[in-house]
């Protein structure tokens, strides 16, 4: 973007806002404008900083970057989560677009924890348990949308000096000219989940698999390192790193608040909606001693087919016109190889996009199974995940979106970036192999630091 960009943008504004009727829309909190412009991702990431608290979600073949917090939706437990994400779907879904809705949309962003029923606290504490954004700016499919949240009434000269003052600052942003260049040194990468006690939680759960009483089948146990730097994160930094080395896994930086962000560089996705066509995907099992004969290992392909069946039964529930191939495909992420299940149905229900997140997760991929056993042992041993294992993507004003399993990620708060690591554990694993390929699975981010 450029100088004359800007100009045809307020040009453009001032014409749609003579003709924008505001008598009907009493019950709207969101007003929208979308442009066409040409941006430019990398160019975006170098003047930003994390003052302008950035979301991105880019692959090779999807990007959508933006900027500063309009408004936030925040909740810090299961009871106000699932009584007040309808309003959340209602007010998303009442955008008002100045220039008509006609193949416009507007955006949210968020994610969850991993399990909604417990607290944050520690390394995860103030955070909420589940949270949306809608951005002030967002840069997607060459467009520029632009966004106002109003919750004291509608003034349309309110809306008219509101939007040109959010021009004029995005200017001053993009050309400002200060290079993001932050730098801070590397002190330490430390486990905070020692060697002794990951063993012996999976030896443990072995012994149980032995028993033949538990009717447990799969749990996914994780672990934590604590990479400390020694000033702010060099985020931006770490996600180009993470863009530039994996770029067909979906790669992103969610910004919580200014000095707290996620960042991550995701293989899965967990579910995606767009009119009544779903999508998701079955990813399990992991080669990263590039073994030729991956695809029939008894121990990697059982993991995947838990998987695979648990996502079959969820679509036989919510959809017909399954699609899927019935043998497993490999995906690369990174420098391993995961095997991998694709999967199209059509929905034949009404359910919105959240609560079939919340039928569908966690998937025996990051949890385990059966689900509610899983839970248990999990939550037995106080992993902390937060954030970590659960969704995180976007919603849009027609309720369609596309969400991600947040995995091969880190927590950034403050000078301290947390990185987490899971694997799962059959009756076939071996707790010392276990611990191995956690330890592969951490390089990426590590290598990006």
């Amino acid at each position: 973007m450029n100088k004359k960009d800007f100009n045809s943008i307020r040009n453009e504004f001032n014409h749609q806002i003579e003709s924008f009727d505001s008598s009907d829309r009493l019950n709207q909190n969101i007003f929208s404008i979308c442009f066409e412009i040409e941006n430019d991702l990398n160019d975006a990431l170098t003047h930003i900083s994390l003052k302008h608290q950035p979301i991105v979600f880019s692959s090779n073949n999807f990007s959508a970057f933006s900027i500063v917090k309009e408004h936030s939706f925040s909740f810090y437990n299961q009871y106000d989560y699932k009584s007040q994400k309808d309003e959340l779907l209602k007010t998303i879904s009442n955008t008002c677009f100045i220039n008509g809705k006609e193949n416009n949309k507007t955006f949210i962003f968020g994610g969850f924890n991993f399990d909604l029923s417990e607290p944050n606290t520690d390394i995860w504490n103030d955070i909420p348990i589940a949270n949306f954004i809608l951005p002030r700016y967002i840069f997607i499919d060459s467009k520029l949308i632009v966004n106002i949240f109003l919750d004291n009434g509608i003034i349309i000269e309110k809306i008219k000096s509101l939007f040109l003052k959010y021009i004029d600052d995005l200017e001053l942003i993009l050309f400002a000219h200060k290079k993001n260049d932050i730098k801070s040194e590397l002190l330490d990468i430390s486990d905070l989940t020692s060697h002794d006690l990951h063993h012996k939680k999976i030896t443990n759960l072995l012994d149980i698999f032995k028993t033949g009483t538990s009717n447990l089948i799969k749990v996914v146990f994780s672990r934590i390192k604590k990479a400390s730097f020694s000033n702010n994160l060099p985020l931006l930094d770490i996600y180009k790193k993470l863009l530039n080395k994996n770029d067909n896994s979906m790669n992103f930086l969610y910004s919580i608040s200014s000095n707290i962000n996620i960042v991550g560089s995701t293989p899965e996705l967990i579910l995606s909606k767009l009119n009544h066509k779903i999508e998701s995907e079955s990813i399990a099992g992991s080669n990263y001693r590039k073994n030729n004969d991956f695809t029939s290992d008894e121990k990697e392909v059982i993991e995947q087919k838990i998987v695979t069946d648990y996502i079959i039964d969820f679509l036989n529930k919510n959809s017909d016109n399954i699609i899927y191939d019935k043998k497993p495909k490999i995906k690369k992420s990174s420098d391993i190889e995961h095997l991998y299940t694709s999967f199209n149905a059509d929905l034949v229900n009404d359910k919105n996009i959240l609560d079939l997140l919340d039928e569908i997760h966690p998937t025996p991929a990051i949890g385990g199974y059966p689900k509610d056993k899983a839970f248990d042992m999990i939550r037995k041993y106080k992993e902390n995940r937060g954030w970590y294992g659960g969704p995180i993507g976007w919603i849009d004003n027609n309720l369609d979106g596309r969400f991600y399993l947040n995995i091969r990620s880190g927590l950034g708060v403050n000078k301290d970036l947390y990185l987490f690591s899971g694997s799962g554990i059959t009756e076939k694993s071996n707790a010392d192999n276990e611990w191995d390929e956690t330890e592969e699975k951490f390089k990426l981010m590590l290598e990006s630091l």
